[in-house]
């Protein structure tokens, strides 16, 4: 059994309300194993025996099917998130800072990335990782600066979702627990 963290998009945001205490009974209908939600923006750990393609689209499958939209999902491996954490690249005790990981395709990443000369490196850092990208902002500036305008057209024309460095940790605590 492998255990997996899936990041399920447009959860509990835009009028979308869907309660952990319901997903979780859901995920496991599905056929996964040992389901623990974390935090109420659709956060799931769970095993399977399955590779990580099938996961994501059977998690998409059975939530679109049960709550009814259409469910997108970023999973990855326990390890392959654990290094994407390890290799955040910012300093992470300016406290005038908020701390992001991007989760997406390599193909947007890339594509985003190309923005990164277009950057105010006085409010904002940008680094690309493995299917990542890594950004680090002035506290107030995450829907203003023009990096977040930039991820906002992005999450329109793919599948990516934002969390921050500390939700992460408390994932990657969970999943050992």
């Amino acid at each position: 059994m492998t255990k997996y963290v899936a990041f399920l998009r447009g959860i509990n945001v835009g009028g979308r309300i869907i309660k952990m205490a319901e997903l979780k009974p859901c995920v496991e209908k599905i056929g996964f194993q040992n389901v623990v939600t974390v935090l109420a923006t659709g956060n799931v750990i769970l095993e399977s025996e399955h590779e990580n393609e099938v996961v994501r689209r059977t998690l998409e499958q059975g939530i679109s099917e049960q709550f009814g939209y259409e469910a997108r999902a970023l999973v990855y491996t326990f390890g392959e998130l654990a290094d994407i954490v390890n290799d955040y690249p910012f300093d992470q005790f300016d406290t005038a800072k908020h701390d992001y990981i991007i989760l997406m395709d390599d193909g947007m990443a890339h594509q985003l990335m190309k923005l990164a000369p277009e950057v105010d490196k006085t409010n904002e850092q940008i680094a690309l990782g493995n299917g990542v990208i890594y950004w680090n902002v002035t506290k107030g500036m995450t829907l203003d600066s023009a990096f977040a305008k930039q991820i906002t057209k992005a999450a329109k024309q793919g599948v990516t979702t934002t969390r921050n460095i500390n939700t992460l940790n408390k994932i990657l605590l969970k999943a050992t627990a």
